[in-house]
């Protein structure tokens, strides 16, 4: 693995590190996340990386998709705005700042 910095900046200064060769999950999403902030970054624009709304998605019958904050991490920083939804896929229509599915 390739040690980088919030904005995908190696130990030399000029070099930049992306994807697959760098911490984390081995995801195109993240992937190309990261080349817009290096790409930012050279520009001289102020991007760093944030992973908390990082999609992920699981290619099975039905599929799956992860996107924000873990169950844990959500109580202890909105626990006055959380609200939980359980409900098939099909039938959520509900806007909520977390919902998360339960029970598909």
């Amino acid at each position: 693995m390739v040690k980088v910095d919030e904005q995908g900046r190696t130990n030399k200064k000029n070099i930049y590190a992306i994807g697959d060769i760098v911490a984390g999950a081995s995801l195109a999403h993240k992937a190309s996340y990261e080349g817009k902030v290096a790409a930012e970054a050279i520009a001289g624009k102020p991007s760093t990386v944030d992973y908390v709304a990082m999609p992920a998605v699981c290619y099975t019958d039905p599929e799956l998709g992860t996107a924000g904050l873990t169950e844990k991490d959500a109580k202890k920083k909105m626990a006055t705005r959380l609200r939980f939804l359980n409900s098939h896929l099909s039938q959520m229509v509900v806007r909520s700042p977390l919902i998360k599915l339960r029970d598909l």
